[in-house]
Order: C-alpha cells, then structure tokens, then sequence
C-alpha cells in the first residue's frame, strides 16, 4: 500500500471516531452539550437588536430565567421577587474591566445604605466559568453568598436577558452598566460603573425603591 493510501486511510478512521465520539456525548434535555456549549456568535447575535427599554415601563417575566448560582444550585430568578436588585454582566478571565467593574459593585455591596439590596453577576463565558470557578472568584470581592450571586447560564439564556435590557451580553461580550430592578421585577434604569454622577444617580434610587418597598415616605 502506497504512503498516500495509508495516509487517506488514517484521516478517514480519525474523521469517523470523532464523528462517533460527537454523537454519543452525553447531552441535556434541550438536546445540548453539557456546560452550556460555545455557540457561533456574530454582532447579531450579540447585539441588543436595536431594543429601546423604557423603565418602569412593565415588569420583566422572572420565572423564564433559571441559571447556575456559584453554589451550584439551579436558580430561578423569580426568587428575586419581592427584592431590589442590581444586575451586571462580566467573565472572570476579563483582567481589567470586568474586574473594575465587580469593585464598583463591591463598594455598593459593603455600603451600609444598600445592605438590603441583592447583587446580580452574570457570566458571559459559561464554559471556563464554572461554579467552582465563580466562587473562586466571588471571594476575592467577599461578597456575601446571600446577598451577591454569580450566575452561570446557557449562553442563549443570557444573550435573552441583555436583550430584555436592551444591553450587550454575548459571548465574552459585555455591558459597562450596572442594571437595576425594583421589587416588582421591573427595570427602572442603567448606569455605567465608571461614571461617578451616574454612580450618584443610582445610589439616589436605590435609597428610593428601598424606601417604597418598605412602604416609606420618599
């Protein structure tokens, strides 16, 4: 048999076993690889598709998105109910941004007015960041396990909720804004992290949905 055969041959018998080996992985109930397989992504994809959100316009439907909490529970966000919450978007391999972002968060975290406000970090790299990996992470900002959650979902779960938010959330692809939600479940605006009069603006209504949860005066 000729060298150029026994080539051909060798590259068929590799092309048919990873053929094989591809075909009985093992798969979720919506027919996908485990850890939420890498999908193609294009501007399109990632973009918000041009949506214009409107707070307090209505409530965002909660119960359709569940994701993987760094605990590795599955968590349905309509737990958030009830709760004001902010909402980012990062992937913890991201040296600088994402890293200057969770420190705007952090600070929010610690402050002793908005220590009853829940933290939302939502990975946009769900295969390198795994729960192990989220908790890793989350401790280097000593966010409290109940009051800060870092979330790991299907990469198509998360490009739905950036663009319920009308904002980027794609593969390693991310927001500079901090997202907030009154405790109805409804969006009441964005906020770049590393503008201090827009950091100003949502630490002002922050107090004031803390304020008509509690059914105070504002």
């Amino acid at each position: 048999m000729s060298g150029g055969v026994k080539v051909w041959l060798a590259v068929l018998v590799l092309g048919a076993g990873a053929y094989v080996a591809y075909r009985f992985l093992p798969r979720d109930a919506d027919g996908e690889l485990p850890n939420a397989k890498i999908e193609a992504t294009t501007d399109a994809d990632d973009a918000s598709d041009g949506k214009v959100v409107v707070p307090g316009e209505a409530p965002v439907d909660l119960a359709s998105f569940t994701m993987t909490e760094r605990s590795g529970e599955s968590y349905n966000f309509e737990q958030l109910r009830g709760e004001v919450w902010v909402a980012n978007t990062f992937f913890s391999s991201c040296p600088h941004q994402c890293r200057a972002m969770n420190t705007s968060v952090q600070a929010l975290h610690k402050h002793p007015d908005f220590q009853e406000v829940r933290f939302v970090s939502i990975s946009v790299d769900p295969v390198e960041d795994t729960p192990e990996e989220l908790a890793s992470y989350a401790d280097t900002f000593s966010a409290d396990r109940e009051r800060w959650l870092f979330m790991n979902g299907k990469l198509r779960d998360v490009r739905r909720f950036g663009k319920e938010m009308g904002v980027v959330a794609g593969l390693k692809e991310h927001t500079r804004e901090l997202v907030v939600f009154d405790h109805t479940g409804t969006f009441r605006g964005a906020y770049t992290y590393n503008s201090e009069p827009e950091i100003e603006e949502l630490r002002k209504l922050l107090r004031e949905l803390l304020a008509a949860k509690r059914g105070d005066a504002i």
